[in-house]
């Protein structure tokens, strides 16, 4: 006696063949998509050992090439920000100069004693 009567009504070999075509596909699909991540995997060797070595197509000459450009902006900008502080301390001293040279002229014309010392050819002292 079948203790499942329902059992015996299945078609097994059919069950059969269609589990065997399932495993083959299965394999199938495995096999390929190994081969295809094999064949992958040479290509990211590739990429990195390109990026290792920084060649110039990689990402890191990419980068490298932004950083430069970058170091060179920052340099250029701290470069004009000295030319313009100097240009100010340029103009400072020469405002200075005449300044002083106001002042000596004044005290050539003014004090006798500096005139008496111009007329010397010596330079009178200001205090």
């Amino acid at each position: 006696m079948i203790p499942l009567p329902w059992l015996s009504s299945i078609p097994w070999r059919l069950v059969g063949w269609g589990a065997l075509v399932a495993a083959v596909a299965l394999a199938g699909w495995r096999v390929s998509a190994w081969h295809r991540g094999y064949q992958e995997a040479d290509a990211l060797r590739e990429q990195l050992a390109a990026e290792v070595a920084c060649e110039p197509a990689s990402t890191c000459a990419r980068r490298t090439e932004a950083l430069a450009a970058q170091a060179r902006r920052e340099a250029e900008e701290r470069a004009q920000g000295a030319l313009e502080v100097a240009q100010q301390a340029e103009a400072q001293a020469r405002a200075d100069a005449a300044a002083w040279r106001k002042r000596y002229e004044a005290a050539r014309v003014n004090d006798p004693d500096c005139a008496a010392w111009t007329r010397q050819a010596i330079a009178c002292p200001i205090n």
